[in-house]
């Protein structure tokens, strides 16, 4: 017989087992989550038209993309903090599933690109500059891939 291991301990927890009884409580968490990935949607697609200039041509770029920039990060930790609490029910079956793993690689993949090319290329890159707009095209990629992803784990679990 195998050991339990980390993620079936987590999912008998008494808070998961409390979360997973209520679906009043996962409906409510399911919600701030997806909250969260709109608030990531919502500012990616500003950068998107910003970079691509077909968004606020008044405001000055680095404004609009540290906003969104800002964006993203908050919605991500919305995610992230309700996330945890949905994922603590059923850690010991999301853990083996392929969707989930897969949304797992593309959130780490897309914060790194955010936090480590995306935001850099944004504070010091011309508006013009198609190395900033392929570079922000390419960051929302990753962030819609995660929804994505989240959505297949949520069809085939």
């Amino acid at each position: 017989m195998p050991e339990p291991s980390v993620f079936d301990w987590l999912t008998f927890t008494e808070l998961a087992v409390s979360i997973r009884q209520s679906p009043y409580l996962v409906g409510l968490l399911s919600s701030v989550h997806l909250l969260g990935l709109t608030v990531i949607g919502g500012s990616g697609i500003v950068s998107v038209l910003k970079t691509m200039g077909v968004l606020a041509p008044e405001q000055p770029l680095p404004e609009v993309l540290r906003a969104a920039g800002n964006g993203i990060v908050i919605g991500f930790l919305i995610s992230l903090a309700s996330g945890l609490f949905l994922f603590a029910p059923q850690a010991s079956t999301a853990a083996g599933n392929p969707a989930f793993r897969t949304k797992m690689i593309l959130v780490a993949a897309a914060l790194f690109f955010h936090l480590t090319l995306v935001r850099p290329a944004a504070q010091r890159t011309e508006s013009s500059s198609w190395i900033l707009r392929l570079t922000v095209a390419l960051g929302f990629v990753l962030w819609l891939s995660v929804a994505f992803a989240g959505f297949a784990y949520a069809v085939f679990n």
